[in-house]
């Protein structure tokens, strides 16, 4: 036995050496109480004890070094401060070997009544009485010097509601082997600091300022207390959750990137963990027993994984209150490794905020064993603070730098003895012995720097970085995780590395925000200062010049309430914009800095929008609107205007959204049979706010006939026509046909219950006229409104463009419909006409989408459309496909930068075509796409660029679901959106030639909406699509109207014969 104090008594060991047989029985047959045991009166540490009872009373720390530290002997524990340490031996196996062999007080030891066993190092302590110690592990008092009342507190619970020591405390006494976290505010936040007795009873006789005044006044500002627990836990710690890894690995502490992880391990001590903003909830992280930290975001700096949530300091930075609020001791978010920008961000702005943040955390996963350098780092950037490596590793599969340290750089996956496995494959970096042994060497250098690093509190390793930096593989360890798991780590932390937190008047962390209706500005903030602030002063500097003023002073208790929120609201009556700055005043009138600056910008004016409501169902009606360029959010109203038991409506329209940024709402406020009229108002701080038209809707009834058919339409394709119109409720349809508008009407379809129905029994070149009748259960409604149509060849999708508002663009050969995604806008043709073409806002990934499986009958074709660039961004004029291995498209300016690329790839076929052209910006272009057997013409302007032969079909890429015009199937890896507009988009199902191509892009149509002077017309003549004339087109009809004009000009314009 090897003792580094030898009190007299275990000097007789040597004597009675050959007795031992004889003391074994002995001490193992005699009662656990017996009195002739050995005293032990002051600190001791022995290797193991043998063949002893010892008695331990007063102040007393006993440490037995070794795995085996009681043989054949007992150990009875006086008193409160009489503590045994078992530095080799786990909690568990204390418990399950070592228990019964301690008594407390002369009692046998039991963690359920008189014993707490803590983790300490690779081993545990025992605390005599430790259980009813928690229920008072802290004093307070009400006077400095532990004078005046005083009260215990508990762990675990916080304690918000303080009674008579509500801002009534001024000294502490905390019991050793408990934490506290003390706060200006009932709620955790305000100036906090945590108390940690690690080593000794901790006596505070008077406390820091922030906690009470140091002027004459004697105030104090104490309204929150949270005790828990401290464990002594070793550097050596975990990242990751299988608990049975863990045993195997000796690690003593553990993360799981949750909050949700067991905390009754009394071997290791659990960490919850806010992974990122969102998730998991703060109210999980306060409710868990038996922690007494929080670790902060993981990677918020790693915009490489999908797996993380990328986020700035401010960003987290807005949300650590929170933290705070749980009341334990708290861990920066960890990025990525200690170099770069965002700790030292992080910390600038957490400590001008005057945020708790108790230690460091990053991630280290470069390939040395030198710790000491990052963590010295890592102290420097968090202005002293002490250090948590979360995640470390020599290297990992995503880095780069060590390549030729390891022998064997690929080969066989093998186990963990070097051997491999069965059915092995090829992998890199596998475990082989000479790898291992590379992970080995590094593992001794690096623990031991660990350990070296006095600022170093916790460190958790991440083994899924490849088979040779592993440490278990299928449950055995490898040579350096033998290595690992034998490692006696020591205690992390460190009384002398402790961050104190110094109270200081804080600036608050404004956010700007408006009313419901945009015309006051409004800053919010919370209040950090609590009861140690006294007031704080907004500052305004209007427009461009660089005077600051005071608008107002928020006064503590008059204004707000401590640690709550605190509001500023001033009406926006700024020509171009406002900027506002906040400083804080203390209780001893010491004054902040500013905060950081927030600026209102005067929004230019508005246009109103547009409006349409519909109702399919008796009790709930659809209102959608256009967007507002420029809007901040809408405001929704609604005025019955009659029902059947309020036949005289109502007078004035209320508001049942006063503000949103949607563009659509269901009302399912409404009764059937009742006429509804709604409006939108545009919100922003303009001086104005634009109100749209009102539009009216009739809610129907299971007991009435339908209202009507609602915005039906007709498609003329190749020998088809389409018939689309609006669902009503619980309506079908019976479609009749005639030759003419005056009949006769032949039934065609009875019963359609869709909203879409196509006649296939037609002849191109043929008008055919239709009707519906819409019904309810048995009772008919009207008919509907006649509706023409003229089939033609190779009809095939047509979109004109013309509707001018919403989101829909109607197909005039299929009857599809695309839509407009958010950001496109109604603009100007290439003839000026205004809201006859769409474009896409810069910036705003905006683009047109057609319907899915467009393409999927398509061998020859011709694709013909108009486009301008607006701006510099290029990209996709069309992209159709179903994702990245998918697609045909035609691209300007990104794929080739010198002009268009075209490719088509499905399965292994994957062409790449480049042509050179030079797309001028603000110039409408004709593009045309016509491919016949194979050969693929390109044309701009009617003009033949370039010829690409052997082309697949479009039709081998099947039921296409992503048919983009202004998107990239790529677009979710960073391909562009395009600043690009569009009008009269083609698909022909067969191969123009040059000449027809010509034809086509001659016709110029323009807006159906443009009005031609009948007085200036000499001659008028009718074309198809196609570019064939038509004689006498049918009421319905899509054509080309060629008019020569008085003055001897021609004009054309795509028109639906009326």
């Amino acid at each position: 036995m090897c003792l580094r104090r030898r009190p007299l008594f275990f000097k007789k060991l040597f004597i009675m050496r050959q007795f031992r047989n004889i003391l074994t029985g002995i001490a193992l047959l005699a009662p656990l109480s017996a009195a002739w045991g050995e005293s032990v009166t002051a600190d001791m540490t022995a290797d193991v004890v043998t063949g002893r009872q010892l008695d331990v009373t007063g102040k007393a720390d006993v440490h037995i070094t070794s795995s085996s530290p009681l043989v054949n002997s007992t150990v009875n524990l006086n008193g409160e401060y009489a503590w045994l340490f078992l530095d080799a031996v786990k909690p568990t196996r204390t418990v399950s070997d070592y228990l019964r062999f301690i008594t407390i007080d002369g009692q046998p030891a039991d963690i359920s009544t008189n014993v707490r066993i803590a983790e300490y190092g690779a081993g545990s302590v025992l605390i005599p009485n430790g259980i009813d110690i928690c229920n008072r592990a802290l004093t307070v008092y009400t006077e400095e010097n532990f004078g005046g009342d005083s009260r215990t507190v508990a762990i675990q619970e916080p304690v918000t509601d303080l009674g008579k020591f509500d801002n009534n405390i001024r000294s502490l006494r905390l019991r050793k082997g408990f934490i506290a976290t003390i706060a200006n505010n009932p709620d955790g936040t305000g100036y906090s600091r945590c108390f940690i007795a690690s080593d000794n009873d901790l006596e505070i006789p008077v406390l820091p300022e922030g906690f009470v005044t140091k002027d004459d006044s004697g105030s104090s500002f104490i309204s929150y207390i949270r005790v828990m627990k401290w464990q002594w836990v070793s550097k050596k710690g975990w990242s990751g959750s299988d608990q049975n890894q863990m045993e195997r690995l000796n690690v003593t502490h553990y993360y799981g990137w949750d909050a949700g992880g067991p905390t009754d391990r009394i071997d290791r001590e659990y960490v919850p963990h806010r992974h990122h903003i969102g998730w998991p909830g703060f109210d999980q992280i306060k409710s868990r027993d038996n922690v007494s930290h929080v670790l902060g975001h993981n990677e918020p700096d790693n915009t490489g994984d999908v797996k993380e949530h990328p986020a700035s300091p401010l960003e987290i930075i807005r949300e650590w209150p929170e933290f705070m609020r749980t009341g334990l001791r708290a861990g920066s978010p960890a990025p990525t490794s200690i170099w770069g920008s965002w700790l030292p961000n992080f910390f600038a702005l957490a400590d001008s905020l005057n945020y708790r943040v108790d230690f460091v955390v990053y991630h280290q996963y470069e390939h040395t064993a030198d710790f000491k350098s990052r963590v010295n780092k890592a102290v420097e950037v968090s202005r002293g603070r002490p250090v948590w490596i979360t995640e470390w590793n020599n290297g990992a599969n995503w880095t780069t730098g060590n390549e030729n340290d390891w022998p064997d750089k690929t080969g066989l996956q093998c186990d963990a003895d070097g051997n491999p496995v069965e059915n092995a494959a090829s992998v890199t970096l596998p475990a082989t012995l000479a790898n291992q042994n590379v992970q080995l060497e590094y593992m001794k250098k690096a623990l031991a720097n660990i350990d070296a690093c006095d600022k170093l509190e916790r460190t958790n390793f991440y083994t899924w970085v490849q088979d040779a930096r592993s440490v278990e593989l299928n449950g055995k360890k490898t040579l350096a995780g033998q290595y690992f798991a034998d490692y006696p780590s020591k205690v992390g932390f460190s009384k002398s590395s402790e961050y104190e937190h110094v109270w200081k008047i804080a600036p608050p962390l404004p956010s700007l925000g408006f009313s419901d209706d945009f015309k006051t500005a409004r800053l919010s903030w919370y209040d950090h200062n609590g009861e140690t602030g006294k007031c704080y002063t907004v500052y305004r500097c209007d427009d461009d010049n660089d005077t600051w003023n005071p608008v107002k002073t928020l006064v503590l208790g008059t204004d707000y309430q401590a640690g709550k929120t605190v509001v500023f609201e001033e009406p926006v009556k700024c020509e171009k914009k406002y900027r506002y700055r906040v400083r804080a005043t203390a209780y001893n009138d010491e004054e902040s800095l500013y905060s950081r600056i927030q600026t209102v910008w005067r929004d230019n004016n508005v246009e109103a929008v547009d409006i349409r409501c519909s109702a399919s169902e008796p009790t709930t009606v659809r209102v959608e609107w256009t967007e507002a360029d420029g809007a901040r959010a809408y405001r929704l109203e609604r005025r019955l205007v009659s029902s059947p038991d309020n036949a005289e409506g109502e007078k004035e329209f209320s508001v049942i959204k006063p503000s949103t940024t949607d563009k659509s709402y269901s009302d399912t406020n409404v009764k059937e049979l009742s006429t509804y009229a709604y409006r939108v108002t545009v919100l922003s701080n303009a001086e104005t706010s634009p109100v749209s038209d009102v539009a009216e809707v009739r809610t129907p009834s299971l007991s009435s006939a339908p209202e009507g058919v609602f915005n039906l339409f007709a498609a003329s394709g190749d020998k088809k026509v389409t018939l689309v119109w609006d669902k009503t409720y619980r309506t079908t349809w019976d479609i009749e046909r005639a030759d003419s508008e005056t009949g006769p009407w032949q039934t065609v379809a009875t019963g359609v219950s869709a909203t879409s129905w196509s006649d296939k029994n037609v002849e191109n070149g043929s008008t055919y006229c239709y009707r519906l009748t819409p019904d309810r259960f048995g009772k008919k409604g009207d008919f509907s409104e006649t509706k023409t149509a003229s089939p033609q060849e190779g009809n095939f999708s047509y979109v004109p463009f013309v509707e001018g508002k919403f989101f829909d663009a109607y197909d005039y050969f299929n009857g599809g419909k695309s839509t407009l995604s958010s950001g496109t806008y109604w603009a100007e043709d290439r003839h000026g006409n205004a809201k006859s073409a769409v474009g896409l806002k810069s910036g705003k990934n905006a683009y047109i989408s057609l319907p899915t499986g467009i393409l999927k009958t398509l061998s020859d074709f011709t694709i013909s459309l108009w486009m301008k660039r607006t701006g510099d961004n290029v990209g996709r004029i069309i992209d159709f496909g179903s994702g990245h291995n998918t697609q045909m498209l035609l691209d300007y300016g990104y794929n080739n930068k010198s002009g268009f690329r075209y490719k088509l790839r499905v399965g292994s076929k994957n062409s790449n075509m480049d042509a050179s052209f030079n797309l001028e910006k603000n110039r409408w272009y004709n593009i045309t796409l016509s491919q016949e057997s194979g050969t693929l013409s390109l044309y701009v302007d009617g003009e033949l660029v370039e010829t690409f032969r052997n082309q697949p079909d479009p039709s081998e890429m099947g039921n296409t679901n992503q048919n983009w015009l202004g998107r990239s199937q790529w677009h979710d890896n960073g391909d562009p959106y395009p600043d690009y507009c569009y009008d009269d988009f083609y698909i022909f199902n067969r191969a123009m030639t040059g000449e027809e191509v010509r034809r086509l892009m001659d016709a110029e149509g323009v807006s159906e909406v443009e009005e031609i002077l009948e007085a200036e017309v000499v001659n008028t003549e009718y074309y198809g699509i196609d570019g064939i004339r038509i004689a006498s087109p049918a009421k319905g009809t899509l054509v080309i109207e060629r008019k020569t004009m008085s003055d001897g000009t021609v004009k054309t314009s795509k028109r639906i014969i009326r």
